[in-house]
């Protein structure tokens, strides 16, 4: 763990801390949902099957772990809280949305948003091919990065949602081993913002 905050503090420092004296600042609140309704699709998707991608009524929970970056236009890196986000017993149906952190932001154009995964396991009651724990296979952490299109303002407040899709990627744990491909995991995280 304490490897993995000097990795996230030295990508901070080595792309800055952000405009910290442009001015004002804005307000990011980071939500995480098991499944989110109606997702938008995401071309990283496309690589895994339609039957993997359809959302079955799930039943059971997930935990998950992360560190969260946003990254602006010029190339500075800002974190989203001073430690690691996280959720237990997170619905796996999408049925609550979790806020996990309030964070005033500097104003400025975000254009990028990066996850660190740390942790992700679920316990599956019913539903799906696989009942019972199962992990996403995270032999070092996984880092997640999505395109984003942020123009924070002074005052403004921004909802920023990282849909786990848990439904999907769960539809494709290995019976026997009970664990799920990391690179499926990435292909389906969506984040976006409102």
């Amino acid at each position: 763990m304490r490897a993995l905050a000097f990795i996230a503090l030295a990508w901070v420092a080595a792309t800055g801390c952000g405009n910290l004296t442009a001015g004002g600042f804005g307000e990011v609140n980071v939500y995480v949902s098991g499944d989110e309704p109606q997702p938008s699709p995401h071309p990283a998707a496309a690589s895994v099957s339609p039957a993997q991608s359809s959302h079955a009524i799930a039943v059971g929970d997930v935990d998950v772990s992360f560190f969260a970056y946003l990254r602006s236009e010029d190339g500075s890196g800002f974190q989203l809280g001073i430690d690691e986000l996280f959720a237990q017993q997170l619905p796996i149906d999408g049925s609550e949305e979790r806020l996990l952190k309030i964070q005033l932001t500097p104003e400025d154009r975000y254009t990028e948003v990066r996850l660190i995964f740390t942790q992700v396991t679920a316990n599956v009651v019913g539903g799906l091919p696989v009942v019972g724990d199962v992990s996403v296979d995270l032999a070092s952490n996984l880092t997640v990065s999505r395109v984003l299109d942020l123009d924070l303002s002074d005052d403004e407040e921004v909802d920023l949602v990282v849909d786990l899709n848990a439904p999907a990627w769960l539809q494709t744990a290995d019976p026997v081993t009970r664990m799920v491909d990391p690179a499926v995991f990435a292909a389906l995280v969506e984040v976006s913002l409102r």
